[in-house]
């Protein structure tokens, strides 16, 4: 069994440049002609392909099985593969016959694909006929699956995202914990227990709302507000005193100046008492799920 084997770069390079030479003249007729050659040519070599798995593997398990079956031979071939593939076929020969510059073009272009692939597969010493499989590397003796069960999501600020409670909670699965901590932090110039009062009644009411968030999507979630100097030193003790197996930091949530990986978010990433995730926010789709990075 061969093992591995890839494209060559120069083929890819070389029918990119060749594909955006036919865009160049603007010919929008010459292209709608090859796209119809290929795109007829591949539904027929659809059809024909859903016909060959029923007779080659007759036994395989198939969840969904097209309507009007046939008995041929012995093996249940689908009508409507047959129509369709009598149907795309025709429909590719009409362009091949009615359209000179799909012919003239498609074609050649089809038996230089296939001389192309023909010589690589000799290059490689594989047979053109066989079916080859690439082996994929099996798990190292001591792997072992994270198994995150509680998750801390810090919140700055007035704007809650269901979205990111929603992604911390799939990290966790259905018998996790999500804890949302409001970071309030207080100017040095200010007592840590007094003042502030506003801001923490309005903190107070984002948590009340995650949790309300939370419980229409089935989410187990705990909240919880913290006064601080030092918002990094805070969630870092915040994580250990409930042993938090993640931090889901979503720039979302995050303070503001900071969404990118500003101060807070470094300060964990260098003290790191679990593992911390960092969601980059996505200004066109604000609501749906970010891409996470783990750090």
């Amino acid at each position: 069994m061969h093992t591995q084997y890839r494209t060559p770069w120069f083929t890819i390079i070389f029918f990119s440049i060749l594909a955006g030479l036919l865009i160049v003249p603007g010919e929008t007729t010459l292209l709608g002609n090859l796209y119809a050659f290929g795109a007829m040519l591949s539904f027929t070599t659809a059809h024909v392909a859903v016909i060959a798995l029923r007779i080659k593997r007759p036994e395989q398990d198939r969840p969904y099985r097209l309507p009007l079956n046939a008995r041929i031979r012995g093996y249940w071939v689908p009508l409507t593969a047959v129509i369709g593939g009598i149907g795309t076929f025709a429909a590719w020969c009409s362009v091949v016959v009615l359209h000179g510059e799909a012919r003239t073009i498609g074609i050649p272009w089809m038996l230089v694909g296939m001389t192309g692939y023909w010589l690589y597969r000799r290059q490689q010493g594989l047979d053109v006929r066989r079916q080859y499989r690439i082996e994929r590397p099996e798990r190292p003796p001591d792997f072992a699956e994270f198994d995150y069960r509680t998750a801390l999501v810090p919140i700055f600020g007035d704007d809650v995202s269901a979205s990111a409670l929603r992604s911390a909670a799939k990290l966790i699965g259905e018998d996790g914990v999500v804890y949302a901590i409001f970071v309030l932090p207080v100017p040095s110039q200010l007592s840590l227990e007094a003042g502030l009062e506003e801001e923490e009644a309005s903190g107070r009411s984002v948590l009340e709302s995650a949790r309300i968030q939370a419980h229409r999507a089935g989410i187990e979630i705990h909240t919880g507000l913290i006064r601080t100097r030092n918002p990094g030193a805070a969630l870092v003790d915040e994580a250990q005193r409930v042993r938090a197996d993640v931090i889901y930091w979503s720039t979302i949530h995050a303070p503001a100046g900071e969404q990118g990986i500003g101060p807070t978010a470094a300060y964990l990433l260098s003290k790191r008492p679990c593992r911390v995730i960092i969601e980059t926010e996505n200004r066109l789709a604000r609501a749906r799920e970010g891409a996470a990075v783990a750090a």
